[in-house]
């Protein structure tokens, strides 16, 4: 390889530089995007709080949906696959709208006593949504049971020389 020329030094010496810097450039976009997406941070500003009225509606019709979801079968109820995934679904989608209105209606600080009372509804929805997934899962077992205690029945019944 033959030796470089010590005249074009200062030319490599800036091509290193440019591509150090669009290096670390790229590699700082790709860490804030990461941050960002794990974290949830938002560039973006809240705006406008929502007023306690717009607040009391739509958590209002979050409870009116959830308690929808109390009369239907089992979330993880009696067969694992579809309903299951069903659930996981609408669980989720349901927990990012609670979010966002706790957002938008920043209950997170309240500063008047309704905000305070909507922040306690809303806390009482999350706990709500996740007592109803525990209790799924309690259901499951107990279906999973007389699932197979019913199986052993036909088995015996079907073939009495077992």
């Amino acid at each position: 390889m033959p030796p470089r020329p010590p005249e074009l030094r200062r030319y490599r010496l800036a091509v290193y530089v440019v591509f150090g810097l669009a290096c670390a450039v790229v590699f700082f976009q790709l860490l804030h995007g990461v941050v960002v997406d794990l974290y949830g941070g938002s560039a973006r500003s809240p705006g406008p709080a929502a007023s306690p009225t717009v607040c009391l509606d739509e958590l209002d019709g979050l409870y009116q949906r959830l308690a929808a979801r109390t009369v239907e079968p089992a979330p993880r109820g009696l067969d694992q696959g579809a309903r299951s995934t069903e659930w996981d679904l609408w669980s989720r989608r349901w927990e990012s709208e609670l979010d966002e209105v706790g957002r938008r209606c920043r209950l997170s600080d309240p500063a008047e006593p309704a905000m305070s009372d909507l922040a306690e509804a809303q806390e009482a929805l999350e706990d709500l949504r996740r007592e109803l997934g525990r209790s799924g899962d309690q259901i499951s077992s107990q279906a999973g049971r007389a699932r197979d205690a019913l199986a052993s029945a036909r088995a015996r019944l079907f073939n009495p020389k077992r």
